[in-house]
């Protein structure tokens, strides 16, 4: 993804769909996608997509699949040691003084039963297939495959829009798939920090 695409990507306050370079087959959207990939956070700010991804699902009858990416029991470890080497004392250092393979799988728990709520709302709006998948690790990387492992899909997702220091110091997750998945991206800008 050029600088140019980046600066725009930050910037715009209209829908935007990318394609990557060289996937002119793409182009006839209608006729070759079966599946729009929906990541969401839990967030009303990643939920703004939900009625783009609606109307859209509705109109060419595309399968939905919502995805979640959380971290695994070793994420939090990892995590949380690094915390405690900030000191005891530290608030960060007591979010969690348990089994983090519990709160592991209390996390999985949670993020799937939002997941089902998030469908039984498509579902009423008309949306005829939907489904969930939650994968563990780094949000974008874990997206970018999910798309990888199948085919003919659409990922629609929101930023925040930032650019600058917040960019380079945050990074982006909207950025990274749009630069490492091969499938279409339809962004929407997320109205929340406006």
């Amino acid at each position: 993804m050029g600088s140019v695409t980046s600066k725009i990507l930050t910037s715009t306050s209209v829908p935007l769909l990318a394609l990557r370079t060289g996937s002119l087959e793409h182009l006839a959207l209608r006729e070759t996608l079966e599946r729009v990939i929906v990541p969401l956070d839990g967030s009303e700010a990643a939920e703004a997509v939900l009625p783009s991804v609606a109307a859209l699902a509705s109109a060419i009858d595309l399968e939905v699949v919502l995805v979640r990416v959380t971290p695994s029991g070793g994420d939090y470890l990892r995590y949380m040691e690094y915390h405690y080497e900030l000191g005891p004392s530290s608030t960060l250092a007591r979010v969690y003084e348990g089994p983090f393979e519990e709160y592991s799988k209390e996390s999985e728990a949670k993020a799937m039963e939002y997941l089902r709520g998030v469908t039984a709302k498509l579902e009423s709006q008309g949306v005829k297939r939907v489904k969930q998948q939650q994968f563990h690790g780094e949000a974008a990387d874990a997206i970018s495959a999910a798309a990888n492992e199948m085919e003919h899909n659409l990922v629609a997702m929101t930023t925040h829009g930032r650019s600058g220091i917040d960019r380079w110091v945050l990074g982006s997750v909207t950025d990274k798939v749009v630069r490492e998945c091969g499938d279409p991206v339809l962004i929407i800008r997320s109205r929340q920090n406006d």
